[in-house]
C-alpha cells in the first residue's frame, strides 16, 4: 500500500498570520518520526512501503499483567539478559527465549530422526556417522559409545523317558583273581556259580522345562535417517 502523502518533517511552513503553529506541528512530527521510523515503514522521507521493520523489546521489571482478549509479548531480564516472554489473557506467562536461544525450537547440535531421505533446511544429514548403531538413552555424557550386553536364552525339553532292556549283572567269586568278588555283565542268562543283581527296564523320567526362546517372527527394526541441527 502506498501512502497518500510523503513524510516531511519540514511541513507545514511558517505563515505570517500564525507563526507559532507550524513550528509546533513540525516538532510533533519529528517526535513521532524519532520514535517510530526505526521500527515502522512510512515515517521517513521517500518510504512507500508499509509494514514493520523490526520490534525491540526492552526488559521490564516484571510481567505487564493480563489483558482481556489479547496476548502480550514483551522483554524481561533473566540472569542479566533480556529474554522474550508472552502472557495470555489468563495471566499465563511463557518464556520464549533463554540465553539467546529459542525455547520453542531446536538448538544447534540437536538430533532429528526422520523417515524422509532429504535433510530439512538448516539441518545436516549425519546418518553415515551413526550407520547401523543403536540409540541409548542415558543420563551420562551424550554421543558416547558402548558395547551391547550379551543376551542369553535356554531351550527347554519336554518330559520323557529313557528305557533299557531287562538284563543281569552277575556277581561271583573269582579264585583266580585272588579271591576277590568280580562284577560281570552278561548279555542274557545266568553264569555258573554266580549271584545275580537284576535291573528292570522301567527307566527314568525328568520334569519338563519351558522354552524361553522368542517364538514367532516380528518386525525387528525400522530404518530412519538422522539429521543434526546446524
Amino acid at each position: 500500500m502506498s501512502y497518500t502523502r510523503d513524510w516531511l518533517n519540514t511541513n507545514p511552513v511558517d505563515h505570517s498570520l500564525n507563526k507559532n503553529w507550524p513550528g509546533e506541528d513540525r516538532k510533533i512530527r519529528v517526535d513521532i518520526d524519532e520514535r517510530l521510523k526505526a521500527q515502522q515503514y512510512g515515517f521517513s522521507t521517500g518510504e512507500t512501503n508499509d509494514g514493520i521493520k523490526r520490534l525491540e523489546f526492552r526488559d521490564q521489571a516484571g510481567d505487564p499483567g493480563a489483558g482481556s482478549d489479547v496476548i502480550r509479548v514483551y522483554g524481561k531480564e533473566v540472569s542479566g539478559k533480556t529474554e522474550l516472554f508472552a502472557q495470555d489473557e489468563d495471566g499465563n506467562v511463557m518464556q520464549i527465549t533463554n540465553g539467546g536461544s529459542p525455547l520453542l525450537g531446536f538448538r544447534a547440535g540437536d538430533m532429528l530422526l526422520s523417515s524422509s531421505t532429504s535433510a530439512p533446511t538448516g539441518w545436516t544429514d549425519v546418518s553415515a556417522t551413526y550407520n547401523n548403531e543403536f540409540i541409548r538413552v542415558s543420563s551420562g555424557a551424550t554421543l558416547q559409545t558402548s558395547t551391547m550386553p550379551v543376551q542369553t536364552h535356554a531351550h527347554g525339553m519336554n518330559s520323557h523317558t529313557h528305557s533299557t532292556p531287562n538284563h543281569l549283572h552277575n556277581l561271583y567269586s573269582n579264585t583266580s583273581a585272588g579271591g576277590r568278588d568280580t562284577l560281570e555283565t552278561v548279555a542274557g542268562g545266568a553264569a555258573a556259580n554266580t549271584n545275580h543283581i537284576a535291573s528292570s527296564g522301567a527307566g527314568t523320567s525328568g520334569a519338563a522345562s519351558g522354552d524361553t526362546e522368542n517364538a514367532g517372527a516380528t518386525t525387528a527394526y525400522r530404518t530412519l535417517r538422522m539429521y543434526q541441527k546446524d
